[in-house]
């Protein structure tokens, strides 16, 4: 899973055009059979207007170009987030379809809300200290760290 982590990281810092052709290989060399390497025909506006939850005028011109993206991604075997450091709290923008179902939260109930909602007993400390270091550091660049969270029905997730 780490290699496609970040092959997913490098696919999402590229602009829209390269997305584009990236999406193809990045499907085909991972086996991601759910997801559509060719989105033509679909701007990002298009996208976002299908997302429940959401409404376009709530995000940024940046995240509304990442969020295009992610959702493009959205039924990977990894869960993607988009979070807003720059915001109060840090809450979370945007959750792909596998991270909702990995946690057992909808968009709407994610939306706003700090990523911290899913430590639970099991949670690594350290784990959660190094994604701290990472969002309060003023670095841009995307971060990653596996840590054990608690779903929304109370069980324990990766």
């Amino acid at each position: 899973m780490a290699a496609l982590r970040d092959a997913l990281i490098e696919t999402m810092l590229l602009d829209e055009e390269r997305f584009r052709r990236r999406l193809p290989d990045l499907v085909e060399t991972h086996k991601l059979r759910s997801v559509d390497p060719d989105p033509t025909g679909e701007s990002p506006a298009d996208i976002l207007q299908n997302i429940d939850a959401l409404n376009p005028d709530s995000v940024t011109p940046f995240e509304r170009k990442i969020i295009a993206k992610i959702v493009r991604l959205g039924t990977a075997p990894l869960g993607l987030t988009l979070t807003g450091p720059a915001y109060q709290d840090n809450p979370l923008r945007y959750a792909t379809q596998t991270f909702r179902e990995m946690t057992g939260y909808s968009l709407a109930a994610l939306r706003g809300e700090n990523l911290r909602l899913l430590q639970g007993p099991a949670t690594d400390p350290e784990s959660v200290a190094s994604l701290q270091g990472g969002s309060t550091s003023g670095n841009s660049e995307p971060s990653n760290c596996g840590t054990t969270g608690q779903t929304a029905h109370g069980s324990e997730t990766e």
